[in-house]
């Protein structure tokens, strides 16, 4: 196989792996996309981001600020790690590149409580599809010992062996850095969202009434509330769960063009 330029920004890591391999080998990249790095490494490089420019920062100020070329594999891993992450989006080519943190990274970083700290970490632990599915694969057991982990994705997950072990290493790792490794048992990552309701109660409370007119809604711990004015007199409140992904979005954006207005029905 020859070497190729990435097809897209997603496929970075993968292309790194094109430069790395050699021999029979060349060219050749991993058949599913995963994290090189760790999430700590993941939410270093949100950070670097922070503190290089807010939210939004240009790609050429950024490699300044961390002091690499984007050819150097810290960039190009630790990018496409962000990114499997949720932390991150790029926008843009060449000198208009444009390197921004979502929703999720913006939680993390500047989060309200140690809740909100852990729920978002969990939230971008299962981000990346292979670390869902090795979740649910190995949850409620003992955590994988790193070879017999590479194994796996090598076998199941079209990972080249070259990489294979760093990726098996990341994912053990990131387990433990969001608070799902107790006593080397991967645990339920509800347990971890729901830590505010671990509190013991403080007498009998009970939740007053809604005022008239309005009605409760019960919003699950693990969801976030998103608050945006449509026009000047009319402000909706949303709440959405802390794992949504783009495809999500995309759907629900579907869904809402399907609904019928006031405005449009009267015409």
């Amino acid at each position: 196989m020859s070497e190729q330029e990435p097809e897209e920004e997603s496929s970075d890591a993968q292309a790194a792996e094109a430069t790395e391999a050699n021999g029979s080998g060349r060219g050749m990249r991993s058949g599913t996309k995963y994290p090189y790095f760790d999430l700590e490494a993941a939410e270093k490089f949100a950070k670097g981001i922070q503190d290089s420019g807010g939210s939004e920062v240009l790609e050429e100020d950024l490699l300044k600020h961390m002091g690499v070329a984007n050819t150097t594999k810290s960039w190009i891993y630790g990018l496409s790690t962000a990114k499997e992450f949720g932390f991150v989006e790029r926008k843009g080519q060449k000198a208009e590149a444009r390197i921004m943190l979502t929703d999720l990274a913006k939680r993390l970083l500047r989060p309200g409580d140690n809740d909100e700290l852990m729920a978002s970490r969990v939230a971008a632990f299962l981000n990346p599809p292979i670390y869902k599915k090795l979740f649910e694969r190995y949850k409620g057991a003992t955590v994988p010992r790193v070879e017999f982990l590479a194994n796996l994705l090598v076998r199941e997950h079209k990972l080249l062996e070259s990489v294979a072990t760093p990726a098996a290493q990341a994912f053990i790792a990131s387990a433990k850095f969001a608070g799902l490794d107790t006593n080397n048992v991967l645990g339920d990552p509800k347990k971890v969202e729901k830590k505010a309701d671990e509190k013991p109660p403080i007498g009998d409370v009970t939740p007053p009434d809604p005022p008239p007119g309005q009605r409760a809604l019960n919003v699950p711990s693990d969801f976030n509330l998103y608050t945006f004015p449509l026009r000047r007199d009319l402000t909706v409140s949303i709440p959405l769960p802390s794992a949504l992904t783009k495809k999500d979005v995309d759907r629900l954006h579907k869904w809402l063009d399907t609904l019928i207005f006031d405005d449009e029905a009267t015409t």
